[in-house]
């Protein structure tokens, strides 16, 4: 009969492997369990390791790191929990192998891996290092079932907006905010989730768009009252649900907020519009949204 820490581990796993939607239950399993030992600790900041191969970016990893730490805990007004670890990958076939997916990183299994691709241009190194430590910073204080407490577009909004644009350097803030003029958005749901959880797909957006869209709502409701923004990320540190503490913090509803910002964004898209040369003659966009009523 299994124990309470072989019914932990069972449930973890199964959690897990849901998330690996494109993996089989064997290979889901593989990556999480998967040794990190051949990784090296790197000799210039015992929080790198690296594989053959990965020293020259371990190197640059670490000059970036002790800002970008800054940046996440005076933007999220909270310390790491636990001491921080990244594992830096010498080829995508090594990054996929370690976490089965083909991204440029990952928070995942209490660190953070970096894929060599995150190194392709230079300017945008410290933007997915941010991120990332971003993710990591609530996830050891939420644990492994935060993204059934918090929703994917606070979480992506949060490290896009901390790391300044980081997973969404292909997008711009005007072509975001005319995606949402044009109804093309995500929604601001209160509520998380594992199985059912929402993500880009499910609005029809690519994770670039999805993320800095995100962020710009989250820099917004950050900026609308920047007192319940830091009571709503503590009672998220607290094991709080975001709804949960969305309400405990804010006197005002999501949907409200959502119809403010799209509203103030849409007047200083449109202010802009009109007096740019270039676009003289050019068809205005069709404006889609809701107004609530408080």
């Amino acid at each position: 009969m299994p124990n309470w820490k072989q019914h932990r581990l069972i449930v973890i796993v199964g959690i897990w492997i849901l998330l690996f939607s494109g993996c089989s239950t064997a290979s889901g399993i593989t990556h999480y369990f998967k040794s990190t030992d051949h990784f090296k600790e790197f000799p210039k900041d015992n929080r790198i390791f690296y594989e053959k191969e990965g020293e020259k970016f371990a190197d640059i990893i670490a000059e970036l790191l002790p800002s970008s730490i800054r940046m996440v805990e005076d933007k999220q007004y909270n310390h790491f929990l636990k001491p921080i670890k990244i594992y830096i990958c010498a080829t995508t076939k090594s990054f996929k192998d370690m976490t089965g997916r083909d991204v440029k990183a990952i928070t995942y299994r209490g660190a953070i891996f970096l894929s060599p691709t995150s190194m392709n241009e230079q300017r945008t190194i410290k933007g997915y290092l941010t991120h990332e430590l971003s993710h990591l910073l609530i996830n050891q204080y939420g644990g492994t079932f935060i993204g059934a407490k918090v929703p994917s577009w606070f979480l992506e909004g949060l490290a896009t907006y901390v790391s300044g644009g980081g997973g969404a350097e292909d997008i711009t803030d005007d072509k975001a905010i005319a995606y949402i003029l044009q109804g093309k958005h995500f929604t601001p749901e209160l509520n998380g989730g594992f199985i059912f959880r929402k993500t880009a797909s499910s609005y029809g957006l690519k994770p670039h768009m999805f993320y800095r869209q995100s962020a710009l709502f989250v820099a917004f409701i950050k900026e609308y009252d920047e007192t319940a923004f830091q009571k709503l990320l503590s009672g998220i540190y607290n094991g709080e649900s975001f709804k949960k503490s969305f309400k405990n913090s804010y006197n005002i509803s999501i949907d409200q907020l959502w119809s403010n910002f799209v509203i103030q964004k849409g007047q200083t898209y449109f202010s802009r519009f009109s007096l740019d040369n270039e676009m003289k003659g050019k068809k205005p966009i069709i404006v889609r949204y809701t107004i609530y009523r408080s």
